[in-house]
């Protein structure tokens, strides 16, 4: 009998996670609900306060939305470099209220078992043992105050990282001729800034790159 020749069979291609991808989480493209929604509910829910490892606030956030629980944690988006290697800055958010989420479950039993069994979760804030629910008023004054988180003016990006300065406040010239003078800022547009100098008894203002002044406090 002739033997009829099958092509070979290829196996099913296996992914490997690479040693530095185990363990790391990976955020998918789900946002938190934004403040202008959430205040419209935020009553309706029964809000707790949930402590967290460090520098794991967002991650938390991601995670718990992920199993259909709303949370909220006001935050800071400063101009920030990712790398040191980058030049361009970045609106990076940082949290408000280090090591804590705020999280909002249904009215009755709250979800403990999805909340506890996420890693980075360390406790629920509350006294003698017992997780101390947020009063709905406090939580909706919480977000109305904060919305959604606190943005820096574009013009950060361009001035010197930790280092940032807005208008009427005093800053000193690091660079030029006019160098360790303690003048006010007029006006601050993009990259330049207009500063108000004094010289030989009288007021005038002049411009200067953001990046060669720094806060005079």
């Amino acid at each position: 009998m002739d033997k009829t020749t099958e092509a070979p069979k290829t196996a099913p291609t296996i992914y490997r996670a690479r040693p530095r991808e185990r363990g790391t989480i990976v955020r998918c493209p789900t946002k938190p609900v934004r403040a202008e929604l959430l205040l419209e509910f935020a009553g309706d829910l029964e809000w707790y306060v949930i402590r967290v490892a460090p520098q794991k606030e967002f991650v938390v956030q991601e995670l718990l939305s992920r199993k259909g629980i709303v949370t909220y944690c006001p935050s800071d988006s400063r101009w920030r470099r990712k790398t040191r290697f980058q030049k361009a800055k970045q609106l990076i958010p940082y949290p408000l209220m280090p090591s804590y989420v705020f999280a909002g479950f249904v009215p009755g039993v709250p979800a403990w078992l999805d909340l506890f069994s996420i890693g980075p979760v360390l406790g629920c804030v509350g006294v003698h043992g017992e997780p101390r629910r947020v009063r709905p008023e406090g939580m909706k004054k919480l977000i109305g105050s904060y919305r959604n988180g606190l943005v820096r003016p574009d013009e950060e990006q361009f001035m010197k990282t930790w280092r940032e300065y807005k208008r009427g406040d005093l800053v000193r010239i690091s660079q030029g001729p006019f160098e360790g003078i303690v003048v006010p800022v007029v006006e601050v547009k993009g990259p330049n800034a207009k500063i108000l100098l004094q010289m030989f008894g009288s007021e005038r203002e002049e411009a200067i790159e953001t990046w060669k002044l720094e806060p005079a406090a």
